[in-house]
């Protein structure tokens, strides 16, 4: 009698567990969406005053995309429409001019193979940026390999209804 109650208790306990995991992770996948969603809302509004600037120069859009930035742990891009990354809040990327020196440039060159493979491999996807560049925002959720999610959105930046470059924001990993 003892040992069947033992069981009844164990079963009981093991159901108990198994419903308050999957109660967690329904709550975990519902703060992912939110998360998402505010995201999305965020892109808009800076895609809108970003595309309210007169020129996509990387040297003007820097400042103003850093103080425009969503938070500290929150990583904003900016890709041209040819998928050159212009801007980046992380690092110091932007198109080469020709009054730099050799060193800058082959530091910027170097970084943006970098970024670009991590956007390809990480981030994003370059069909998220091209389906951006058709005037649709695109958001993603993606999971790296140690199952920790990572949430992007890709914004066209619109001047009188054309795509003129994509914002792109993402968290870190598990952030």
């Amino acid at each position: 009698m003892r040992v069947c109650a033992f069981w009844r208790l164990s079963l009981f306990v093991f159901v108990v567990l198994f419903l308050a995991s999957l109660g967690l992770l329904s709550f975990h996948n519902a703060l992912i969406d939110a998360r998402l969603a505010r995201l999305v809302v965020q892109g808009d509004a800076i895609a809108a005053l970003l595309a309210a600037d007169a020129s996509f120069e990387p040297e003007r859009m820097a400042p103003l995309l850093r103080r425009l930035a969503p938070g500290p742990r929150i990583r904003a891009r900016v890709f041209a429409r040819d998928g050159v990354l212009l801007v980046d809040t992380v690092h110091r990327v932007g198109r080469v001019s020709p009054s730099r020196g050799i060193w800058s440039m082959a530091h910027d060159w170097w970084m943006r193979g970098q970024i670009l493979a991590d956007r390809l491999a990480g981030t994003s996807n370059s069909l998220d940026l091209d389906e951006a560049l058709r005037g649709h925002a695109i958001p993603v959720r993606l999971t790296v390999e140690d199952g920790e999610p990572i949430v992007s959105v890709a914004v066209p930046i619109r001047r009188s209804g054309v795509a003129l470059a994509v914002l792109l924001l993402s968290t870190p990993a598990g952030a």
